[in-house]
């Protein structure tokens, strides 16, 4: 009887611990910092990796102007059309907007492009890209303005 129990508390263990003890996704760097002048552009790379044991990850990135102070509140992401590009970063911000697939246990390297405006006004602009674990583009945003995505902080100055 207690080698029967054993084996089936074993079984459940075997079973359940793999979810228990996933990790998330790990996103790296934590924080871009970057000085730059009008027109000039920089390149950098964002590491996506899937640490869960057997399960594919969907995410999504979201580009949201941050402030930055007691609050650390995200602000809601406005279009370049509908904006003043010369301060506004996040129409400097060039990210796929599109689903990224991270297969168990896979990294990928994601490509992120920061072009100054011409005209950008002097000063210190922060922007939150995150990385929604999510299976429609819609609901990233709404994650990341709720506060419940991991990601990236870029600080351009």
């Amino acid at each position: 009887m207690k080698a029967r129990f054993s084996l089936l508390c074993v079984l459940v263990w075997l079973v359940f611990a793999p979810a228990t003890f996933a990790s998330e996704i790990s996103i790296r760097p934590f924080l871009i910092d970057l000085t730059m002048v009008p027109r000039e552009s920089v390149s950098e790379t964002i590491v996506l990796t899937n640490e869960y044991p057997a399960r594919k990850a969907i995410l999504y990135a979201t580009v949201n102007e941050i402030s930055v102070g007691i609050d650390g509140e995200v602000n809601e992401f406005m279009s370049p059309v509908m904006t003043d590009r010369t301060n506004t970063v996040t129409s400097w911000v060039e990210i796929s907007r599109g689903r990224i697939e991270l297969p168990a246990g896979e990294t990928k390297e994601i490509p992120l492009s920061v072009k100054i405006h011409p005209f950008a006004e002097p000063g210190e602009y922060h922007v939150f890209i995150g990385f929604a674990e999510t299976k429609k583009s819609d609901t990233a945003e709404q994650m990341a303005l709720a506060g419940d995505v991991d990601g990236v902080i870029v600080k351009i100055t």
